[in-house]
């Protein structure tokens, strides 16, 4: 409690400063007498924590980037008015103990009235998920669908993987241009 006293002092009244004998207890006094090991674990939380910043930033902006190419790559190839992007919402899912955000297909797939004639796959860059997402729309796909794969590149192994397989069996590349690819059924 005598700790508390000064430091509610403190906050209420920036002039009245706890005395000389009293310990110090801004954060940088705390830091700064802190262990060396403390300092440590403080130091890598702050640069994990920034780089975990900096992570978000940038895939926020890779989605805003992945989006502005799709709509260029619909334009340029005529598909813009009869294409309409959708995008799964993401919601809470459990694996055992463990929760983690996914995309919900069901409600997309619910109001499924015809065949998929053209599929677009910019999705998470590994082949589990890659896979995951094709398997998923497969049954609904037209004999003559096109697929398309974003990010078919040597950045992401997973993606390039998996496309290869398909085009080794029952699926050709029909149009490659940067990192997409354009599937078609042999």
């Amino acid at each position: 409690m005598r700790l508390l006293g000064p430091v509610i002092l403190a906050l209420q009244d920036p002039a009245a400063a706890p005395s000389e004998t009293a310990p110090r207890t801004d954060i940088i006094s705390l830091v700064a007498n802190a262990d060396l090991v403390v300092q440590l674990v403080l130091a890598t939380l702050l640069f994990f924590s920034a780089m975990s910043w900096g992570i978000v930033i940038f895939k926020q902006r890779q989605l805003k980037r992945a989006t502005r190419q799709t709509a260029q790559f619909l334009e340029q190839a005529d598909l813009a008015e009869w294409v309409q992007p959708v995008a799964a919402p993401l919601v809470a899912r459990k694996l055992g103990d463990r929760e983690f955000q996914w995309y919900d297909l069901d409600p997309l797939l619910a109001g499924l009235s015809e065949k998929i004639d053209l599929l677009f796959i910019d999705g998470l860059h590994d082949r589990i998920n890659v896979e995951r997402d094709f398997r998923h729309f497969e049954p609904f796909l037209g004999e003559e669908a096109i697929v398309l794969f974003h990010d078919y590149a040597s950045y992401y192994p997973g993606v390039r993987a998996f496309v290869d397989a398909l085009t080794a069996g029952a699926w050709r590349v029909g149009a490659a241009a940067a990192s997409m690819r354009l599937l078609q059924r042999r």
